[in-house]
């Protein structure tokens, strides 16, 4: 399958990216089939630039975009938003679980302190 997504350019603490199109089992930085465009979170202005029709073609041709890209290309107003988020895992039941577990232990190394006080004296 073949994947548009971003590879990380630039200096420590200061990504750049381009967008690029890939092989979606190879890795973010390796050599990518075609380069699309770029985008920079720290530019005051032009922070995402692609080809759109070049995008237009990949995408034609069976490419997926990330959601990333997908969503950037939104933000600038290239394509419709029909983003779908991707699925969250529930948690929160396990950490109500996980919290409930916490006091009683420790409720029951409370009580054992309490126990050993009362035994010592």
């Amino acid at each position: 399958m073949v994947k548009i997504r971003l590879a990380r350019f630039g200096k420590k603490k200061q990504p750049a990216y381009r967008v690029v199109v890939t092989n979606a089992r190879t890795k973010r930085n390796t050599l990518a089939l075609e380069y699309l465009g770029s985008y920079d979170p720290f530019a005051k202005k032009d922070k995402f630039k692609i080809d759109q029709d070049r995008y237009n073609y990949w995408i034609e041709n069976g490419a997926q975009p990330t959601y990333t890209v997908k969503s950037l290309m939104v933000i600038n107003g290239l394509i419709k938003a029909d983003i779908k988020r991707p699925a969250v895992k529930k948690t929160e039941t396990k950490k109500a679980e996980k919290v409930e577990v916490k006091k009683e232990k420790a409720e029951v190394v409370v009580d054992s302190k309490e126990e050993k006080a009362k035994s010592d004296k």
